[in-house]
C-alpha cells in the first residue's frame, strides 16, 4: 500500500460521513474562532494599557540612579546623551521629580512635583498635550489637575505657592501662576501631581544641572529589550534601566494574571475540540471493522493502518484549522482590528473598570494564528491514539465475520 494510496483513503475515509464530518469542521473552526477572538482582544487590550502606562507619564524606561539611596543621576548631560544614540530611541526627556506642597486661596495639598521641558517630554509621553499650549508650561506658571485645583480653590491664572525641600537642606518657596490641564482621565494626574518647568524647578530647589530621572520613548515597544541590553553594555555608570514594568507592577500583575486565564480557557476549547475529533475516529474505526479487517487479511501492515487512521485525523484538524484561521484572522483581525469594539456598548462603567480607551482594538498576530492551530493538531494526534490502540488489538478474522 503506497502513502499516496494511503492519503486518498485517509481523506475519503474523513469525510465519509458528511453530517458528521461537517459537525466536527464546525466544531473545531468555531473552538479555533473563539479561541483566536479572546486573545486577539487580550492582546490588544493589554498593548492599550501599557500605551496608557507610557504616554501619561512613564515613558517605555527611564534612566535611574544605581542606588536606591541615591537621588540625582550622575553626570545627567553624558547620560542624556547616551540615551539618544541607544537603538530605537524615539525621544528622552530629562526630570526633576520631587515632593512639594501646595497652598492655594482655598486650601492646601500634597502633590508630586515633576519638572521637564515641554519639547523633550513631547517625544517621550502625552503629558504636554493636556497644556493648552506647550508654552503654557514656562518659568512662571505651575501645571495642575482639575481635581488638586479645586481642593486648592484656585482658577487658572491665580496664584499659588509651592514649598518644597531646597538641595541645601531648608525649605524653599515661590510662587507660580496656574495652568490647568485638560481632562487626563487619570485619577493620579488629576488630583496628587503637578508639573513645572525644569529651569524653574532647578532655580527653586538650588540645583542647577540636577536630574532625577530620564525618560524614554521607543519608536517600537518591542525594542525595549534590546535598548536594555545596550545600556547595561555601553550605559552609564552610577544608573540602571527601568522598563516601565517597574512603574506599573498593577499592570504587569494584571497582564501575568490574564496570561494565566488564556492557558487555562485555551485549554477548556482544545478539550471541545479533541473530544469531537475523538469521536468522530472512534466511531469511524468502529463502523469500518470489517474493512480494516480485510485489509489486515489482505496482507496490509498494521503500521499503515495507523498511518491512515492518523492522516484521516490530520486531514479533518486541517480543514477546521483552515477555516477557523480564515474566520479568526477576518472578524477579529481585518474587521474588528479596523473598526474597534465600542465598550459603551456593553455598558458606562466598563470602560472605568478597564481603564482602557472607549474603543478597543483587537490584535491577531501570525504567531498567535500558528500557535493555536500547532495545538489543535497536536490534539488532533493525541485523540486519535485510543482508536488507533483499538485497530491493533483487532483481529482480522473476528472482525470479518463480525456485522
Amino acid at each position: 500500500m503506497s502513502l499516496r494510496w494511503i492519503a486518498l483513503m485517509a481523506w475519503r475515509g474523513a469525510f465519509r460521513v458528511p453530517r458528521r464530518s461537517v459537525f466536527a469542521l464546525v466544531t473545531i473552526a468555531a473552538g479555533l474562532l473563539v479561541l483566536i477572538f479572546l486573545r486577539g482582544v487580550q492582546d490588544g487590550y493589554i498593548a492599550q494599557r501599557i500605551d496608557a502606562v507610557v504616554r501619561m507619564g512613564a515613558g517605555h524606561a527611564r534612566v535611574v540612579p544605581a542606588r536606591p539611596r541615591d537621588v540625582f543621576v550622575p553626570d545627567p548631560r553624558a547620560a542624556l546623551a547616551l540615551v539618544r544614540r541607544l537603538p530605537g530611541v524615539q525621544g528622552a526627556s530629562a526630570r526633576l521629580r520631587f515632593e512639594g506642597y501646595l497652598h492655594g486661596p482655598g486650601g492646601d495639598a500634597g502633590a508630586q512635583v515633576v519638572a521637564f521641558r515641554t519639547e523633550d517630554e513631547a517625544a517621550v509621553t502625552d503629558l504636554p498635550k493636556f497644556l493648552d499650549a506647550p508654552e503654557d508650561l514656562s518659568g512662571r506658571t505651575i501645571a495642575l489637575g482639575r481635581e488638586l485645583a479645586r481642593r486648592l480653590g484656585v482658577h487658572a491664572g491665580g496664584e499659588i505657592a509651592l514649598i518644597a525641600r531646597s538641595a541645601a537642606g531648608p525649605p524653599a518657596a515661590d510662587r507660580f501662576l496656574a495652568v490647568i490641564l485638560r481632562p487626563t482621565g487619570v485619577p493620579l494626574l488629576e488630583a496628587h501631581a503637578a508639573f513645572l518647568d525644569l529651569d524653574a524647578a532647578r532655580a527653586l530647589l538650588g540645583l542647577p544641572g540636577g536630574v532625577t530621572e530620564i525618560a524614554i520613548g521607543l519608536h517600537d515597544p518591542a525594542r525595549l529589550p534590546g535598548a536594555v541590553r545596550a545600556w547595561r553594555t555601553h550605559g552609564a555608570a552610577g544608573t540602571r534601566f527601568s522598563p516601565w514594568e517597574e512603574q506599573a507592577a498593577e499592570v504587569k500583575q494584571m497582564i501575568g494574571t490574564m496570561r494565566l486565564a488564556e492557558k487555562l480557557r485555551g485549554g477548556v476549547v482544545f478539550a471541545l475540540v479533541g473530544l469531537a475529533i475523538a469521536n468522530l475516529m472512534s466511531l469511524s474505526v468502529l463502523e469500518r471493522r470489517r474493512e480494516f479487517g480485510l485489509l489486515l487479511a489482505l496482507g496490509v501492515a498494521p503500521g499503515r493502518l495507523l498511518a491512515l487512521v492518523f492522516l484521516e485525523s490530520l486531514c479533518l484538524g486541517s480543514a477546521g484549522v483552515a477555516f477557523g484561521c480564515a474566520l479568526g484572522a477576518g472578524i477579529t483581525g481585518a474587521w474588528l482590528g479596523t473598526t474597534g469594539i465600542d465598550l459603551a456598548l456593553f455598558g458606562p462603567d466598563l470602560r472605568a473598570a478597564l481603564g482602557t480607551d472607549a474603543i478597543l482594538y483587537p490584535i491577531v498576530t501570525l504567531s498567535n494564528l500558528l500557535a493555536s492551530s500547532a495545538w489543535v493538531f497536536v490534539v488532533s494526534a493525541v485523540v486519535t491514539l485510543p482508536a488507533a490502540w483499538r485497530l491493533l488489538r483487532l483481529d482480522p478474522v473476528d472482525a470479518i465475520r463480525r456485522p
